[in-house]
């Protein structure tokens, strides 16, 4: 439903995930809103995140490791949405101190998930330029224990 009201509007999905046949349906349902793509060159990816206007994440269930493209999400200052399915989703944590992210939970009610993004989108939409440095701040401070600096003084301290 959400996405039929946006014109000119694509979610670009590109993955191998467990859940292809759910999303399947969804693009069949959404006719060409919803384009499916597997895997694509780091490189090739690189150039549709820069020209993405929103960055979308599925979660991960059963999973303790944290995927390196959360992080690699983040260093682009973009929206991200992350669908989850339980509390144990382990993006949850890096991406709740994310100040650009809006985490919808699967389990919640459609009519919740489409008012906790239309208030996101609100919220984005209302980001000035003056704004960009206190968030890129706030994501510098949320992060400084998972930086390489961070490591390499810890090594350093330890050798």
């Amino acid at each position: 439903e959400l996405l039929e009201s946006k014109e000119g509007f694509t979610l670009e999905l590109y993955t191998k995930c467990d859940c292809m046949d759910m999303l399947l349906e969804y693009q069949k349902a959404a006719d060409k809103t919803i384009s499916i793509s597997g895997f694509i060159p780091h490189s090739k990816m690189k150039s549709k995140i820069d020209d993405a206007y929103m960055l979308v994440n599925i979660g991960n269930k059963g999973m303790k490791m944290v995927p390196a493209k959360i992080f690699e999400m983040m260093s682009t200052m973009k929206p991200i949405i992350h669908f989850y399915h339980d509390e144990d989703d382990s993006c949850l944590t890096y991406l709740r101190k994310y100040p650009l992210a809006c985490m919808i939970n699967e389990t919640k009610s459609v009519n919740d998930n489409i008012q906790k993004y239309l208030e996101f989108e609100e919220r984005i939409k209302q980001i000035s330029k003056n704004d960009i440095e206190t968030i890129q701040n706030s994501i510098i401070n949320a992060f400084a224990l998972n930086t390489p600096r961070y490591t390499a003084e810890v090594i350093e301290k330890n050798v």
